[in-house]
């Protein structure tokens, strides 16, 4: 089935940069691309982040992702994740090459509970 990105009344509430990502989708050479990374199983999103108030779309700021953690999305620096707890899943282009910019943990992790201050073990897998 192809997929076309049609006008909706979504499209005015984006960011412009993320308008143009939408509106990229129509363009063939862009669909080539996807062509093409589709031999390797691997596609393209819109990497955006959600304003915390309204839920709004953004654009995801430099040195930010999005994790997956136990199904649940939240946005965070990237230097305050532990590599070697999380699989890149998404990447995009910056100035110095290819980066990591969604990415879903797995296993176990460690976090600090608000209640006690205390590194509390939260098991992603039953």
């Amino acid at each position: 089935m192809k997929m076309e990105i049609k006008e909706n009344s979504m499209l005015q509430n984006l960011p412009p940069q993320l308008r143009v990502a939408q509106e990229a989708i129509n363009n063939p050479e862009v669909q080539e691309m996807i062509k093409k990374l589709a031999e390797f199983n691997l596609g393209v999103f819109m990497p955006h982040q959600h304003n915390e108030k309204t839920g709004d779309f953004e654009v995801l700021e430099d040195g930010m992702m999005q994790m997956e953690n136990d199904l649940q999305v939240s946005f965070m620096p990237i230097k305050t994740t532990d590599p070697n707890s999380f699989l890149p899943v998404g990447w995009v282009w910056k100035s110095d090459g290819v980066n990591a910019s969604a990415t879903c943990t797995f296993g176990c992790h460690n976090e600090i509970s608000p209640t006690t201050g205390a590194a509390v073990h939260i098991k992603n897998h039953k």
